[in-house]
Order: C-alpha cells, then structure tokens, then sequence
C-alpha cells in the first residue's frame, strides 16, 4: 500500500473517532449536570443580588408570583427606600419567582440563585445565602432579597439553600 494511502486512511480514522468522541461529550453534557434525568431551567435576574435597609418584610418569605399586581405590590414594598419602578415583566409569558432572606443583623448577608432544575415534573430553586461568619461586619440591619424571572409553567416549586459564608 502507498505510504501516503495509509497515512490519509490513519488520519481518517483517527478524524472520525475524534469527532464522534467530542459529539457524545456534547451529548452527554447538555441538559444539567444537577443529577440523571433533571434539566436546568433557565432564568433571569431582575434584581439580584440585593440588600434592602428598610421594607415591609422582616421575616424569610419564598413565592411564584404569575401576575403584574402582586409582582409590583411585592417589588416596591420589598425596598421602601427606593424610588425606583418594578421592572417591566411579561406575565402572558412569564413568571417571578421572589425570595427574601429576612432580617439580617448585619451587612456582608446575601440571598442569590445558583439554579433552577426540573425534576420529576416539579421545579427546584437553589439558592445560597450568605453570611459573615468569620469576618467583621457593619452593624447595619439588613434585608437580602433576589427577584428572578422564568417562563411561565403550571409545575410545582420548591426552594433548597445552603449558607455560605459571604467573607472568602
């Protein structure tokens, strides 16, 4: 066989297996890597991470809101201080999803989404807070809160979160 034959046949093979190993690393990557069968849900930060230092809401509170009343009821009275309007969300197609931490009694704490996954036909929202745990702090009572979007749906939600700790 001509040297030149059998380099480009080598070459060939070596392309086609190189390809169909990277087409089922692509494959086997998609969706989440959450756990088998969970797909992530893609989301969207409208306010998040933030600390409010004045609202009408002390205490931990998680919801799905699917209508534009309660969303600016929630939004504006979650930050008392601020002047600013809800931000615009297209509720035929969309949903917000809210989370505050509650009352803090010190800055460095935050509430922030990692994910969002769908499993066994139920949505989860995870979630992290964190906390100074091993640095100074400001004493200044705080309220961490994050407002999320996603495609509107009809699945059941929950929440999961850890506490980090917001110091390093």
């Amino acid at each position: 066989m001509d040297y030149r034959k059998h380099v480009h046949r080598h070459l060939l093979r070596t392309s086609r297996l190189t390809l169909a190993l990277l087409a089922a690393g692509m494959l086997s990557a998609c969706g989440s890597d959450s756990g088998a069968g969970d797909m992530s849900i893609p989301f969207t930060a409208i306010d998040c991470p933030a600390v409010s230092g004045y609202t009408s809401y002390e205490d931990p509170y998680f919801a799905v809101i699917d209508n534009e009343h309660e969303y600016r009821e929630r939004y504006l009275a979650t930050d008392l201080n601020s002047q600013e309007e809800a931000p615009a969300v297209d509720f035929s197609t969309q949903q917000v999803i809210v989370l505050h931490a509650g009352m803090k009694p010190s800055g460095g704490h935050f509430i922030d989404v990692l994910n969002i996954i769908e499993k066994d036909g139920a949505l989860q929202v995870n979630y992290q807070e964190g906390e100074p745990q091993t640095c100074s702090a400001n004493t200044a009572i705080r309220y961490p809160y994050c407002f999320i979007s996603i495609e509107a749906t009809d699945k059941s939600v929950t929440f999961a979160g850890d506490v980090v700790n917001s110091c390093g």
